[in-house]
């Protein structure tokens, strides 16, 4: 069984235009997707490996608002499609 998340992304990373919704929150140390619901930065990742060598340095440390180690995750949307030029 596989659950399916929506493509998602820093929100520094991509361009206003192209930003849906907030799906996750992004870890900077290790470079991985964390659920909302989740509220501290342990077990496994939305995206990722399963198996990790070694833990990130921020391991067990609270998703706490304004914090520079991490940043929310959106929901990359499509590229708009540009209207046909009248002839």
């Amino acid at each position: 069984m596989s659950f399916r998340y929506p493509p998602a992304a820093p929100a520094s990373q991509i361009a206003p235009e192209r930003r849906g919704a907030a799906t996750a929150r992004f870890c900077h140390g290790c470079q991985q997707l964390y659920p909302l619901l989740r509220a501290r930065h342990v077990g496994r990742p939305i995206y990722g490996r399963d198996q990790v060598a070694s833990a990130c340095s921020y391991e067990s440390l609270p998703f706490e608002p304004g914090a520079s180690w991490w940043e929310e995750a959106v929901e990359v949307l499509p590229v708009p499609v540009a209207a046909p030029a009248a002839a």
